[in-house]
């Protein structure tokens, strides 16, 4: 190919144990130098790593996610209304809730 379009920019960056990441990929970043220097909006993910994790899968991942996000569905918006939803029910009420708000 003599050209290709890059559609998203990930970084791998070491696992930090005093970092809070964001693990549902609510927010959305976009890669700053490119928005700046030549006006292009490309997403942008950052992606804590550590020893033995399949560091192709994660990007597989993330990639088909963005790919699904491209056409509309945001998984992990999905994710957070079922979970919410679920807390709303009396079964998320019995596993949870005790009555005992004492700690």
């Amino acid at each position: 190919l003599d050209q290709k379009e890059v559609q998203m920019a990930v970084k791998l960056v070491p696992w930090d144990t005093k970092e809070v990441y964001d693990r549902l990929g609510l927010d959305e970043k976009f890669y700053v130098e490119l928005e700046k220097n030549l006006g292009v909006r490309i997403p942008y993910l950052e992606i804590p790593v550590k020893q033995g994790r399949n560091i192709a899968l994660i990007i597989e991942t993330a990639a088909k996610n963005f790919r699904l996000q491209s056409r509309g569905y945001y998984s992990a918006l999905e994710f957070n209304k079922s979970v919410l939803k679920w807390l709303e029910t009396t079964a998320a009420e019995k596993e949870y809730f005790t009555g005992d708000d004492s700690y």
